[in-house]
């Protein structure tokens, strides 16, 4: 029975600081509008968001995306750049003589020979433009508040979304948005 009890403790004693160890911040986001939810540079590290909850001020249906972006421009393009890459090939000259027999200046001794050389190409890259991930889309209905993430409770566990720039919401509906992160 002592054994039971003290496992019962224990583990009220681990929810209780995995709960402590949680932190969480809320914004309001107005229809047609994106926002800064949790802001974070790019030499601090990351953040793993374990839940998001949407809820709804109103009675009309809420939707929004949550993005992992430094601000509120949703594409970056990367700049254009060339390389040179060098590899190490081999060669035989080979050739048809006049009387169709196939020939090559590197016999030396009856055996094939091959020469190296050292081959230095350009690589060129073009600029792009690519779009910052979009790492879920939460919806609710009207006066509702709905919750998502994989939420693991358990010791070690690193299950969430993970953001390397910061995490931005906008709201893609006509009502307003209350998004709540737990990170």
């Amino acid at each position: 029975m002592n054994i039971l009890k003290s496992l019962v403790v224990g583990i009220g004693v681990s929810v209780a600081v995995l709960t402590a160890d949680a932190a969480s911040y809320s914004v309001t986001v107005l229809p047609g509008t994106m926002t800064n939810l949790f802001a974070f540079g790019p030499n601090q590290g990351s953040v793993i968001a374990k839940q998001f909850t949407l809820t709804t001020v109103g009675a009309t249906a809420s939707s929004a995306y949550i993005i992992d972006a430094p601000t509120n421009a949703l594409s970056f393009t990367t700049v254009a750049y060339s390389n040179i890459v060098s590899y190490a090939t081999n060669y035989v000259l080979v050739w048809t003589n006049y009387y169709g027999v196939l020939q090559s200046n590197n016999y030396v001794g009856g055996q094939l020979l091959t020469n190296w050389q050292l081959v230095d190409i350009t690589n060129s890259v073009p600029s792009a433009t690519y779009a910052y991930p979009i790492r879920l889309g939460v919806a609710a209905a009207g006066n509702t508040t709905a919750t998502y993430g994989p939420i693991n409770t358990s010791v070690g566990s690193l299950n969430g979304y993970y953001f390397d720039y910061g995490i931005w919401v906008t709201n893609t509906s006509t009502g307003t948005n209350l998004i709540t992160v737990v990170y």
